[in-house]
């Protein structure tokens, strides 16, 4: 899913690829990526209720929708370890989306629980997970949105 380059732009470079190596293998380039869906799920980033839009955040609520959730940001993750309680920052890119169109405190209230827990707590600010993302999701501003919002009460 992560592939972005091709071949020719690096004629002298000896290229080995290699699976994603903190999810188990399948076969091949083929990997397991159920510890990324697991980690969405703890974290619960989807709507319970019905969505508000607002314009002035539209932008950065489909730069999120963008994730194709590939895991390669949790790959460069040092603080990340499929199994984990740490979701990476997979759940801060998807919690902003939702937390910026809830309008339910009850369910907001339970969604910053989840994201303090499995995500704010475990993150070590490496930022390594920055520029690895292959659709260049602002990574960095999405972190800090969904912080705001999820930590310290900020509408999104």
């Amino acid at each position: 899913l992560a592939c972005s380059a091709f071949l020719y732009e690096f004629p002298e470079a000896r290229i080995c690829l290699e699976p994603l190596s903190k999810f188990p293998h399948v076969k091949d380039l083929v990997v397991d990526r159920k510890a990324v869906f697991d980690a969405l799920s703890r974290v619960n980033v989807w709507l319970g209720s019905e969505a508000v839009q607002d314009k002035k955040n539209a932008d950065m609520r489909y730069a999120s929708a963008k994730c194709i959730a590939c895991g390669c940001c949790l790959e460069v993750c040092p603080n990340f370890n499929a199994g984990k309680n740490y979701t990476g920052v997979i759940s801060a890119v998807n919690s902003y989306r939702v937390a910026a169109q809830t309008a339910e405190k009850k369910e907001l209230k339970e969604m910053r629980r989840r994201y303090g827990h499995f995500y704010y707590e475990g993150c070590g600010l490496s930022l390594s997970c920055h520029n690895i993302c292959p659709v260049g999701i602002p990574v960095e501003d999405l972190v800090a949105r969904s912080n705001a919002a999820l930590i310290w009460g900020r509408r999104a």
